[in-house]
């Protein structure tokens, strides 16, 4: 059987069309992998990581923080220097943790930490995680 001229170049143009689609998902898949093994990309994962898990940390604290002294001094101990540690990771990634700071100085300035600051502060924390790279 025959084919007729316009069966061929429509049977061409789809061959073509079929390759270039299979080329440029293949550069866009190169590009994809070569920015995620990028330090940058790196360190704005882990970046996220840490927010995230120091954000989860906040929400379990916040629940009993009010009427649990041990929990208060750990807060103090620890929480307050992790906090640090994540927004100045956040400030060199471009991302402004002013918000999440000034809830931290607002509070001690109306007479101290409580459990509904802390549930605040995860949930900045929490937007600013959402502004880093996924990590599939």
């Amino acid at each position: 059987m025959k084919l007729s001229p316009w069966k061929w170049r429509v049977g061409g143009i789809l061959i073509i069309a079929f390759f270039a689609l299979y080329f440029v998902a293949g550069i866009k898949d190169r590009k994809i992998q070569s920015r995620e093994q990028t330090l940058d990309y790196q360190q704005q994962v882990v970046v996220k990581h840490e927010t995230e898990a120091l954000a989860d940390h906040f929400y379990r604290v916040a629940v009993i923080y009010d009427t649990n002294q041990e929990e208060q001094a750990d807060f103090i101990a620890h929480d307050v220097k992790w906090l640090q540690a994540v927004t100045d990771e956040l400030l060199k990634q471009d991302l402004e943790s002013d918000k999440v700071v000034n809830i931290y100085n607002e509070a001690q300035q109306a007479g101290g930490i409580k459990g509904e600051n802390i549930k605040r502060m995860a949930d900045e924390l929490n937007k600013l995680a959402s502004k880093l790279p996924k990590n599939d």
